[in-house]
């Protein structure tokens, strides 16, 4: 049971921290946006570069890199903004593989307890056979009963995971459409800007 306990509570924490990481990039994300694009509006490139380099948020590197290549085609700012939402990818997803692990493991570790258990109340049928005081039927079940307790743990654990795991999936796809949309938000200002060379000439 404690194996099963181990993988219940490391399950917990990935759950808990993925939650609070994804909510966090989303908030982070929806104000940087708008203080970004409101300086793109007001062609003030250099004070954009400014609030990305001064948050953590991770659209703020992609913000970024769209906005060194602000004088450059259209194509070539988003090709930069798109290969950086792909390396962010794998921090967003990063302790997935874990409760994915705990998914598959914790009822694997049920059907060894229960194995395991069984072995043991066959094991003690056997010594006692022959004893004054033999097993009864109810020192069976009760052995048998503590047996298949591990799988049902296993398995609880293993369905509330995999259940998370599915949920958390669905959140991270959906916090990667919402920087790509913010991306997109801001190549569109960005394409329709007037005298942005300009400006950002006189700034460097």
């Amino acid at each position: 049971m404690w194996p099963i306990l181990a993988c219940s509570m490391i399950s917990l924490t990935v759950i808990i921290q993925k939650m609070f990481s994804l909510s966090l990039v989303v908030k982070e994300s929806a104000i940087l946006t708008d203080c970004v694009l409101a300086a793109v509006r007001k062609n003030e490139i250099k004070q954009a570069i400014e609030l990305c380099d001064a948050t953590s948020s991770l659209l703020g590197g992609i913000f970024k890199s769209g906005l060194l290549k602000f004088a450059c085609a259209e194509s070539d700012i988003s090709e930069a903004m798109h290969g950086i939402v792909k390396q962010e990818l794998p921090v967003l997803e990063n302790g997935m593989n874990i409760l994915a692990t705990m998914v598959t493991v914790a009822p694997l570790l049920g059907i060894l307890g229960t194995v395991l258990g069984l072995a043991n109340v066959l094991y003690l049928v056997q010594i006692r056979t022959e004893a004054i005081n033999p097993m009864t039927m109810a020192d069976v079940t009760t052995g048998v009963w503590h047996a298949l307790i591990t799988t049902a743990s296993g398995l609880t654990v293993s369905i509330v995971a995999l259940m998370a795991h599915n949920y958390l999936a669905g959140k991270i796809l959906d916090t990667v459409h919402g920087l790509e949309r913010s991306s997109a938000s801001l190549l569109s200002i960005m394409a329709s800007s007037n005298g942005s060379n300009l400006f950002i000439k006189e700034d460097v």
